[in-house]
């Protein structure tokens, strides 16, 4: 049976390695959360972001606890070892017992042998990287997490309101004024100043990826084409958007996607014909999908130059649709060209930005037609039309003036160096702006059969939350295999010294036991002698020396510091070795 004194070593030394329950049950924690996903919403994140110095000084605090507890066990495995080894081999060199109480402190000082130079520095920094590693491993890092949502999207099982409406004022079609913008089915006459803009900046003039305004007063704008979709975002997303962790979402929406292909067609019908009352001048001619009759529409100004006409045939719907231009002499650049216009049922993905207000749409798949009567692809011909007409003023055509601004961009952006013809490079531009046009045509409809017409469908969401996960993947690793090696020595030395059992009290680390022992040789009357030797009882075969500060040359000569010879019995605890009873050296 162990002695009392010995029992209250044995049980500080179990609850001291037990410290590593912590480090272990957080680390396995730490790899569930990660391979989890666990993430810190709610009122939490919200206090993290709100108190990002006091989150870190905590952090700090916490990993700086944990790495003391893995540099803690190491030295006290050190000194725990060493202190046996002093049982089976009581000589010790000077410089050998100051290493040793180095890496049980652990502390650096110059004058150690140089062999062990690389363990105390080892040992000395363990408790620093095993800190640093911790603060990777429990520090918030951003990330996110995916909820799902449900967004109303535009319907077009009803297109009662989608028709073709006249340019007078009483015959505007249905619309309505909100603080969110103005929603019409008279696009081409009520939206003419949006499309107009949007014709212009249908080329980029350095080639990079086109931004443009939604059409409303959200303030959204779309990073590259529109396709025609995205027409919900800002009008019908507040219950996704007003929760701010929202970091974005995302959904498929059916819509056309509209393929422009233009020429110069030299035999084109269509063309301006000559005055017929004052400063009227008709523009007239059939289109390759005209059916029985011939196109016409009437055009005001002070001659036929600044005309710029285009025409759309009023036939049953048809694959592909065309329109044709017809211009006077101010932008002959303009006139013969004909374009056919493919609108291709297509699934598309729009992602949405919600805090940088983007929104960014990507093609995915053909799908069945959702508007198989044509109507909509026919109705948003037909507003080319009436836009050229509205847009004719005595001396110029602002459509025109657009139309010939894409050309410029297309030029300066792809045609520097002039290798392509001046044709080919109006071509590029027109097909541009017809495009920018139809897609935003597209968007104003979508817009105008939810706001007006309440005409909608629901579609799944994928919705970003913003969210903090703790810490990150490989410093959760590292920690965790750094504690496991711990561990794994932890065990090896319990079994290797039998739960420490023969483990003394004396640490030579700890001053007190010096302190001890001189005071004991000193109370003796031998504490003058190089070595101080205090008699214990004449039963006892130990014998304690100690080294006298004053007779340093001597220490180092003889390199000893203490010689201690293995008693069986336990030292009687009474008189003057009292205190030196607390180095009890029984096994």
């Amino acid at each position: 049976m162990l002695p009392a004194k010995m029992m209250v070593v044995h049980s500080s030394i179990w609850l001291f390695l037990s410290s590593l329950l912590v480090t272990t049950v957080l680390s396995l924690v730490l790899i569930v959360s990660s391979a989890q996903n666990w993430l810190i919403t709610g009122s939490f994140y919200d206090t993290i972001v709100n108190n990002r110095a006091s989150t870190q000084l905590i952090i700090q605090l916490i990993s700086g606890i944990l790495g003391l507890i893995h540099g803690s066990t190491i030295c006290r495995l050190i000194n725990q070892a060493a202190r046996i080894r002093l049982l089976h081999r009581p000589l010790v060199r000077l410089q050998t017992l100051k290493t040793w109480t180095n890496l049980s402190i652990p502390r650096f000082e110059l004058g150690i042998p140089f062999q062990w130079l690389l363990p105390v520095i080892v040992v000395t920094w363990a408790s620093l990287i095993s800190s640093a590693l911790w603060t990777g491993s429990v520090t918030p890092v951003l990330g996110g997490k995916i909820t799902d949502a449900v967004l109303q999207i535009p319907s077009y099982r009803n297109v009662s309101f989608i028709q073709e409406y006249g340019a007078e004022v009483d015959r505007t079609g249905p619309s309505r004024y909100t603080t969110q913008g103005l929603f019409t089915y008279s696009i081409g006459l009520l939206n003419i100043g949006n499309l107009l803009v949007s014709a212009a900046s249908a080329t980029t003039t350095d080639g990079s990826n086109r931004k443009h305004s939604k059409g409303d007063y959200t303030q959204f704008v779309y990073s590259g084409r529109s396709y025609g979709v995205g027409a919900s975002v800002g009008l019908m997303d507040s219950d996704i958007t007003s929760n701010s962790l929202t970091v974005g979402y995302s959904y498929q929406e059916s819509g056309y996607l509209a393929d422009v292909n233009c020429i110069y067609n030299s035999t084109s019908d269509f063309t301006i014909k000559s005055e017929t009352l004052t400063n009227l001048y008709p523009v007239s001619g059939f289109l390759p999908d005209s059916s029985l009759s011939a196109e016409y529409s009437v055009y005001l100004g002070h001659d036929t130059k600044a005309i710029v006409a285009i025409g759309v045939a009023h036939s049953i719907p048809t694959a592909p649709r065309y329109l044709a231009f017809a211009a006077g002499e101010s932008y002959a650049a303009l006139d013969k060209v004909q374009c056919a216009v493919d609108f291709t049922p297509m699934a598309f993905q729009v992602i949405v930005d919600p805090s940088g207000r983007n929104i960014t749409v990507t093609k995915q798949h053909s799908v069945p037609d959702f508007n198989p009567a044509h109507n909509l692809t026919y109705v948003l011909m037909r507003q080319y039309e009436l836009i050229a007409n509205d847009l004719t003023e005595y001396y110029r055509s602002t459509l025109g003036d657009a139309v010939m601004s894409s050309v410029t961009s297309w030029n300066l952006s792809h045609n520097a160096d002039q290798t392509i013809s001046e044709s080919e490079a109006t071509l590029r531009g027109v097909e541009n702006a017809i495009t920018a046009i139809a897609d935003d045509l597209l968007v104003a409809y979508g817009s105008a059969q939810m706001m007006v017409g309440n005409f909608t469908d629901q579609t799944g969401v994928e919705v970003r939350i913003s969210a903090f996960m703790v810490g990150q993947q490989r410093y959760i690793i590292a920690v965790a295999v750094v504690n496991f090696l711990i561990v794994l020595l932890v065990i090896e030395e319990a079994i290797r010294t039998k739960g420490w059992r023969d483990m003394p009290a004396f640490d030579f680390s700890d001053p007190l036991w010096f302190i001890t022992s001189g005071y004991q040789s000193h109370e003796s009357g031998h504490g003058h002698s190089t070595y101080d030797e205090l008699q214990l009882p004449s039963n006892d075969s130990r014998r304690l020396i100690v080294l006298s500060p004053s007779e340093e040359k001597v220490i180092a000569d003889a390199d000893v510091l203490f010689d201690l010879r293995e008693p069986r019995e336990k030292l009687d605890n009474h008189g003057t070795t009292a205190l030196l009873a607390e180095a009890d050296w029984t096994r």
